[in-house]
């Protein structure tokens, strides 16, 4: 019988605003990777799946992957509608 494990890690997430109000998730530890919604939970769905892809061409290619930054979620939601 064979195991796998798995680790979880969370990865920070800055949500802003764009110039026409909507939604930008950007992560400090993968400075490219950064997505945008029409609303919250699309831009975070967004970001997920971009961060996924990330992680795993960083696994892919061989490249390092950063230690994760402390937890942080900035949102002004009066900015985000």
């Amino acid at each position: 019988m064979s195991f796998l494990t798995l680790t979880v890690v969370h990865n920070s997430a800055i949500f802003r605003p764009d110039e026409d109000g909507r939604p930008v998730v950007s992560s400090p530890d993968f400075p490219r990777a950064h997505r945008d919604g029409k609303n919250m939970q699309e831009a975070f769905e967004e970001a997920t799946d971009c961060l996924s892809s990330v992680i795993s061409a960083h696994i892919a290619e061989k490249l390092q992957i950063p230690e994760p930054s402390p937890i942080n979620f900035i949102v002004n939601p009066d900015k985000l509608h």
